[in-house]
Order: structure tokens, then C-alpha cells, then sequence
């Protein structure tokens, strides 16, 4: 016997789904990324190393607000991107792009770490001055 699905009726349709059953889990809310209105360095797989306001993260990109590109840096204290993060940096060893301007906001596809700033450090890395090239 031939049936057409659209002249199923309710009923029938929720017999074939408990018949069925289904697999698919209750949908949650997503816990939005701790990362999210923060000060962050951004440490990409080729696209070096960012600092700014963290806008957005999923899976596939991080996305900036007032960020810069930091060509060189150096932690004040430390030697990682954790120090740097943590102590903030010594300006006389820094290379950083100017910072782009909002609504200007910076997308990373190859983002594999974000490291959350101090107020302190965020502030010195805002501050050190773009070195034209």
C-alpha cells in the first residue's frame, strides 16, 4: 500500500515517531565562551599572535575587537605568551600593529589558544606605541 506523507494525519504522524524513536539529545543552551567582552591574547597556527576584546569564539574562528597583530613581543617578566599575558610587557622589545578600530573587527580561523588578560597587562599591551616599519 502506497502512502503519501502529506495525508498522514497527527495522530499517525506521532505513532511513526514513537515507533521511531528518537536519538537526538534535548537541545541545551550553549554556555556562552568565558573568553567573551575580555581582554585576550590570541596565539594562532599561522596567522601569529593578536591581542583584543574577545567578540565571538566558536569552533571554527575567534573574532576581535580593537585588536593589534604583536610582530614581536616580550613578556616583562617570563619568557611565554602566559607571561606576557599575566605581567604585561616590556615595551622596548615590542613590535605591535596599530589597533583596528571599531567596527573594524579582526577574524581568526586558526585560532588555538586564547589567553585572558590582567587589567594591567591588557592596559600595557593598549599602550605600547605602533613602530612604523
Amino acid at each position: 500500500m502506497k502512502c503519501n506523507i502529506d495525508d498522514l494525519t497527527l495522530g499517525q504522524l506521532k505513532e511513526i515517531a514513537a515507533m521511531v524513536g528518537s536519538s537526538a539529545a534535548p537541545a541545551t543552551p550553549a554556555t556562552p565562551h568565558p573568553a567573551l567582552g575580555k581582554y585576550a591574547v590570541v596565539r594562532c597556527s599561522q596567522a601569529g599572535v593578536h591581542a583584543g576584546l574577545v567578540h565571538s569564539v566558536n569552533s571554527d574562528h575567534v573574532e576581535l575587537d580593537l585588536s593589534r597583530r604583536l610582530w614581536r613581543w616580550a613578556a616583562k617578566e617570563g619568557v611565554s605568551l602566559t607571561a606576557l599575558a599575566e605581567t604585561g610587557c616590556d615595551e622596548s622589545r615590542c613590535n605591535f600593529s596599530p589597533i583596528l578600530q571599531t567596527p573594524l573587527f579582526l577574524t581568526l580561523s586558526d585560532g588555538c589558544e586564547i589567553i585572558l588578560c590582567g587589567p594591567k597587562s591588557a592596559k600595557m599591551i593598549q599602550e605600547v606605541k605602533h613602530a612604523s616599519q
